[in-house]
């Protein structure tokens, strides 16, 4: 069964709702380990949704945006938050010599597509596309982890 569901985040406050509501699920159900692709034009929040959803596992201070350093780990207590911008990868084999591939954890991935052929699948496929300052979310589970936690998402949204 695949969850399918589009939601419009009207405001920064709604994206920051929506990034807390997916986190507060994975942690329910204990995950240690979660795929999250992020679709999107430049400026159509991926980084601001990452931001909130980081900061939802207790994460203090700055999330910095992993344009440059192409990866930036949060080491948690009881797991691991990867946050990748694959924007600047010339060529998916790029990937190998990161390590982001060996690792186990929750991953936001921003830019999949520059690693298609490579990444694994997604558990979870956000494509986001910005109007305004609304924000519209297509929301796509693609393995059984993302069904579950979509449908609860879903339900408490």
């Amino acid at each position: 069964m695949t969850v399918k569901f589009d939601r419009i985040l009207k405001s920064e406050e709604e994206t920051a709702l929506f990034a807390r509501t997916l986190a507060k699920w994975i942690m329910k159900a204990n995950l240690q380990d979660c795929k999250i692709y992020l679709e999107g034009n430049l400026g159509a929040g991926k980084t601001t949704f990452s931001r909130y959803f980081i900061q939802a596992f207790g994460v203090k201070g700055a999330i910095k945006s992993p344009t440059y350093t192409l990866i930036e780990p949060y080491e948690l207590d009881d797991r691991t938050i990867l946050h990748a911008d694959l924007y600047r990868l010339s060529s998916p084999i790029e990937l190998f010599d990161l390590g982001l591939l060996e690792e186990a954890g929750i991953w936001l991935i921003e830019w999949p597509e520059k690693g298609e052929g490579v990444l694994p699948s997604a558990d979870i496929e956000l494509k986001l596309e910005r109007e305004g300052e609304a924000l519209t979310v297509n929301v796509i589970s693609q393995s059984a982890v993302g069904d579950a936690l979509l449908a609860d998402v879903q339900a408490d949204l």
